[in-house]
């Protein structure tokens, strides 16, 4: 699966410009050598998501700020996936959490309407997701049809494939990938 990818900050208020210059990433699934020459380091979808996470207080190296302070965009033919980072409590709307507290050992998930705000209830992510390829999952959430709709939750998330944000949460902590068209 190849993307051309590119870092830019969360804000775009702040700087206009990426952080770094755009490169195309091969991404070889589970393949979890080094990153080099254009081969993207893939992981497992839990994986992904701790690293992320984890790396979230670390400085960019081409800007001086914290990662959380960035977007990561891939874009593959005409769409796009935002990948971003940020606190449990600037999530708009809140996960019902319910019984499930954040914890430092399990993931958790749920999707949210971008257009109307509805939200599904939250989930643990289940082993067999969490050791899924992250590029697989990217590859299967920009074509594959039967990942996308969530007819339960409201009308566009049945319809249309940009609708979705997918929320992971690990302590307080949230990875959220939104797909969009390229405009």
């Amino acid at each position: 699966m190849q993307f051309l990818v590119q870092t830019v900050l969360a804000d775009p208020t702040i700087r206009t410009s990426s952080c770094e210059p755009y490169q195309w990433l091969t991404f070889h699934y589970f393949e979890d050598s080094k990153q080099d020459q254009g081969v993207g380091v893939d992981s497992t979808l839990e994986g992904f998501v701790r690293r992320i996470i984890g790396d979230q207080e670390a400085k960019c190296n081409h800007c001086d700020r914290p990662n959380k302070e960035h977007t990561i965009v891939l874009l593959h033919h005409n769409e796009k996936i935002e990948i971003s980072v940020s606190s449990l409590e600037s999530v708009n709307p809140q996960p019902d959490l319910h019984e499930s507290a954040p914890s430092s050992s399990r993931i958790l998930q749920w999707h949210t309407c971008n257009i109307c705000q509805a939200i599904t209830a939250t989930t643990t992510l289940s082993p067999t997701s969490s050791s899924y390829s992250f590029a697989k999952f990217l590859e299967l959430l920009l074509y594959d049809s039967n990942l996308i709709p969530v007819p339960e939750l409201c009308k566009h998330a049945a319809k249309e494939r940009t609708a979705l944000v997918r929320s992971f949460s690990l302590e307080r902590s949230v990875v959220q990938v939104k797909r969009s068209s390229v405009s």
